[in-house]
């Protein structure tokens, strides 16, 4: 009997160990976005219907708004490098 209590307590602890980082999980859901995006562009430009179109330029849009928040998340992690930005011109031409 105090074996199979030991077995049990052991597959448990097992069952509370994270596979799977945060870092991986958010990479994966930004790829799968990215590749709806294209999707969704490339039922646009196959479609002839108006409100397919219409939908699919709906979806496309949210999709990037979506992915472009999975960036800032990376960066504001520091899991990616944050890429470089343009110059400020109105600072410049002072």
């Amino acid at each position: 009997m105090r074996q199979n209590i030991n077995k049990t307590i052991i597959n448990l602890d097992l069952f509370n160990i994270f596979h799977f980082s945060d870092r991986l999980m958010l990479l994966q859901t930004g790829f799968f976005f990215g590749v709806a995006v294209t999707y969704y562009n490339a039922a646009l430009i196959a479609s002839m219907r108006a409100d397919i179109s219409a939908h699919c330029e709906k979806a496309a849009l949210d999709s990037l708004w979506i992915y472009s928040r999975i960036g800032k998340d990376m960066i504001d992690n520091q899991w990616m490098e944050q890429p470089p930005q343009a110059d400020d011109r109105k600072r410049l031409d002072d």
